[in-house]
């Protein structure tokens, strides 16, 4: 309860003990009716002083609750004002606080995005230069297989400058056999190299066969038995430009005065095919395939026959 109820709860406290205490008659009006009557007209004109100085107090009372009244009311006024310029600053404030807010959260999406652009710049550029790293390891990589393929290279062309080359140079077959029936065939072998030949082998075929078409020799009703033979040489070494003489021997039957006549006379074709294997200072392992045929065109020349190149193919 505020000050100013408890005064206006005083006054009117006192303005009730006032009405009081007019309404009691005073101890000098009940001894006797004679002196009542005498004093009735002092009594009255004090009772009436009384009254008038009651209300002027009433008044003064009613006047100050008025103004306690007012003074209260101006300071709640007051109050309320103040209480309102509060709200306001505090709302001011807070409008302040929120404007910096939306400022700082503006700059925050700003910097992020900021940031978010600088990210994705240095992936940018860190995927360029892994591509780029790539790219070198993978020129690197061709560089190094290139340079590797290139000494292959010069090795293998070093290697095929220094290397032995055997080649078939002649191929003679006896025209007289040796005292078991055989006729000895012949191979000369040359190496054109520039390093020996080791383990040199060679393998040769013969063949005495018909002439083609085959009604020919129907139609003649000449006997040509298909004779084949297969000889081989034991394994030498060639020096670098030296040549040699693989000999080995066919069957009783083959290169003999019959056959010659038919190989003249254009019914029978004597065939020979042979290879070379050897191997080179390097180690490595190489063959010379070559043909060799007797027909009737080159007959008189004897079984002798020198291999020509495209009779010779070297691997």
């Amino acid at each position: 309860m505020s000050i100013s109820r408890w005064i206006i709860a005083i006054a009117f406290g006192l303005i009730a003990c006032l009405g009081a205490a007019q309404e009691q008659p005073t101890p000098k009006d009940q001894p006797g009716q004679s002196e009542s009557a005498t004093n009735a007209g002092d009594g009255g004109q004090e009772n009436q002083y009384k009254t008038i100085e009651l209300t002027s107090a009433l008044d003064r009372i009613e006047a100050a609750i008025r103004d306690l009244i007012a003074e209260e009311d101006k300071i709640e006024q007051e109050r309320a004002r103040e209480q309102a310029s509060r709200d306001l600053n505090a709302q001011e404030g807070m409008a302040w606080w929120a404007e910096l807010m939306f400022y700082a959260t503006a700059a925050t999406v700003a910097l992020t995005f900021v940031a978010l652009f600088a990210i994705i710049r240095t992936l940018f550029h860190t995927k360029r230069a892994a591509d780029a790293a790539h790219d070198m390891v993978d020129e690197a990589r061709a560089t190094t297989t290139a340079a590797e393929r290139g000494a292959l290279v010069a090795r293998e062309i070093g290697e095929a400058q220094v290397r032995a080359y055997v080649s078939v140079d002649e191929i003679s077959i006896s025209e007289s056999p040796d005292a078991q029936g055989r006729y000895e065939a012949r191979v000369t072998l040359k190496n054109t190299g520039q390093s020996p030949a080791w383990e040199v082998h060679n393998e040769l075929q013969v063949a005495f066969a018909a002439t083609f078409p085959p009604t020919i020799i129907r139609a003649n009703s000449i006997p040509l038995p298909p004779v084949k033979a297969q000889a081989g040489s034991a394994k030498n070494d060639i020096p670098a430009g030296n040549f040699l003489h693989a000999k080995s021997h066919t069957p009783v039957g083959m290169c003999n005065q019959n056959s010659k006549d038919l190989i003249a006379k254009g019914y029978a074709v004597l065939f020979a095919r042979g290879w070379v294997e050897y191997k080179d200072v390097f180690g490595g392992l190489h063959r010379t395939e070559y043909t060799w045929h007797r027909d009737r065109e080159t007959i008189d020349a004897g079984f002798s026959i020198a291999a020509s190149e495209n009779g010779n193919k070297s691997t």
